[in-house]
């Protein structure tokens, strides 16, 4: 029994777009959780704030968030600065 198999020229492109995407989604649900965050937050301890956020990071991106940056959006929320979350794209 012959089998073929054709591999699409455009794969790579194909992938790397795919997952350009879901970063994209994943640091705009991130934005909008740490966004909604504000209002409840601001003012309080930073020991306070810090469960809400790895709970509303969870949430946004299904993942974990490093001490560093839980500390630094914490520390955010409680003094009422926006909290600017960009993606700067894959490289290869």
């Amino acid at each position: 029994m012959a089998s073929s198999f054709t591999m699409d020229p455009d794969w790579e492109r194909k992938v790397l777009a795919a997952a350009e995407d879901g970063m994209r989604k994943m640091t705009a649900d991130s934005q909008r959780a740490l966004d909604a965050m504000r209002p409840q937050y601001e003012g309080r301890p930073v020991e306070e704030i810090k469960p809400a956020v790895v709970s509303a990071w969870r949430q946004a991106n299904d993942g974990t968030i490093t001490d560093l940056h839980l500390s630094a959006f914490a520390e955010a929320i409680r003094i009422g600065q926006p909290i600017d979350i960009r993606y700067g794209g894959l490289t290869d």
